[in-house]
């Protein structure tokens, strides 16, 4: 990071360096020469559109734009049409690129699994001692049983067996993990959103499925969890419209 730092001193035209990495420059409490000096552009998974995509190199109809200019023609059902079976299957699948495109319907759960352990316990570990692993664990399994829901924190927290001040890290940690989001409170009065209570949501279905140990047929029998699937299914197709 140095390097970079010096480059862009010395040649501060945008565009010349794509940084990625971990989220440790996040989750470490150190000092970051990244100031004024980089954009963040945070990354989605891939939505439905991006998926069905037979020519990538040919950008999606932009689903937002069409709603907005009423373009019903714009909006088309999958064929063949999908049940509800479908949908759930979709939501746990989740958007990330590895698992939509490298991994079979056999291998997605071993990999988001893995993926779920080593966030919580390799990239979490930095930020909480060794002994409180499984505690972040369970707070994200409580958090995940709630994802999409309106719902005091108290109730998390309690599920999860940890106080107010553990539970608060336990947000900012999650958060700076890019796994959880909280989404203010629709009304049109700023301070409103301000003081009423948020939505709480995990960004993928797949990392909420894999954190409750939900299978489709779960999920089906299950009206609260099939709620909560569909909500968070939906949201997390709608956040790279709205970016």
């Amino acid at each position: 990071m140095g390097a970079v730092k010096r480059a862009v001193d010395d040649d501060p035209r945008p565009g010349r360096f794509v940084l990625t990495g971990s989220v440790r420059a996040d989750v470490e409490e150190q000092m970051w020469p990244g100031t004024g000096r980089l954009i963040r552009v945070q990354m989605f998974g891939m939505t439905e559109q991006e998926i069905r995509n037979t020519s990538p190199m040919v950008p999606a109809p932009k689903l937002l734009d069409a709603l907005v200019a009423g373009d019903v023609n714009a909006l088309s059902l999958p064929v063949p049409s999908h049940d509800l079976r479908d949908y759930i299957e979709q939501a746990i699948r989740g958007g990330f690129p590895s698992l939509v495109l490298d991994h079979t319907p056999d291998t997605r759960d071993v990999w988001v699994d893995s993926y779920l352990e080593q966030l919580l316990t390799r990239d979490g570990h930095l930020r909480i001692a060794d002994r409180e692993q499984y505690k972040l664990a369970r707070y994200f399994e409580a958090v995940a049983a709630n994802s999409a829901g309106i719902v005091e924190h108290k109730t998390i927290y309690d599920a999860a067996a940890v106080d107010r001040r553990t539970a608060d890290t336990y947000d900012v940690l999650l958060e700076r993990l890019f796994i959880t989001e909280q989404i203010p409170a629709w009304t049109s009065s700023r301070l409103d959103r301000l003081i009423k209570m948020p939505k709480r949501y995990v960004v993928d279905g797949a990392l909420m499925a894999a954190a409750l140990g939900a299978a489709v047929d779960t999920i089906l029998g299950n009206g609260e969890l099939l709620g909560r699937t569909i909500d968070t299914f939906v949201m997390a197709r709608l956040r790279p419209e709205i970016s």
